[in-house]
């Protein structure tokens, strides 16, 4: 894997993930407490500040720029690999797919196989990206919000790690993989 593919992918998660995660957590305590969006975004926003927005994402923040590395690793890796084996060009080879350059060499892959070089980049990430998840999720709804009646109290979690060991000690390894099916079809 090249460090030019490392350094997009590492980026590239981390600039998705601060953008996207407050969102996210407005999403996720909106689906977990029941109530309206703009209610839940205001309720976390009165009660935990603009923190509340960003909650969890610590844990997140370092997993999604590994992934993305990952994916990007794999992308290329298989790409290449699908590069060498094709002798001549195939039925689904046009001269107008994307180019890479190699040691002033142009090398041509098409369309077909920059898809299952993608496709095969996401079913490799799948097995970091579901955990992440699962994490994630768990520590953005530790901390309750006040207007839920029945959650008030101490949080259940201490962190990433407590999830984790958590998790595995109630549900064995495969509680980390809850939701794997419908992440594989994201």
């Amino acid at each position: 894997m090249g460090t030019c593919d490392f350094v997009a992918g590492w980026a590239g998660g981390a600039l998705g993930l601060v953008t996207g995660h407050p969102f996210d957590t407005v999403k996720v305590n909106q689906q977990n407490l029941g109530i309206g969006m703009t209610k839940c975004a205001k309720d976390l926003f009165i009660n935990h500040g603009i923190r509340g927005y960003f909650r969890g994402m610590a844990f997140p923040l370092v997993a999604a720029s590994a992934i993305n590395s990952v994916y990007f690793g794999i992308y290329r890796v298989s790409l290449e690999h699908m590069m060498e084996l094709r002798q001549e060009p195939n039925l689904f080879y046009f001269k107008e797919s994307q180019v890479e350059e190699t040691n002033s060499t142009v090398r041509r892959h098409s369309y077909t196989e920059t898809f299952v070089a993608g496709c095969i980049g996401g079913f490799g990430q799948l097995f970091l990206t579901c955990p992440v998840e699962v994490v994630k999720i768990k520590l953005q709804t530790n901390q309750p919000l006040p207007t839920t009646l029945s959650m008030k109290g101490v949080a259940a979690y201490r962190g990433p790690m407590d999830v984790i060991l958590h998790t595995i000690k109630s549900q064995g390894l495969r509680g980390l993989y809850q939701g794997m099916g419908i992440t594989f079809f994201r």
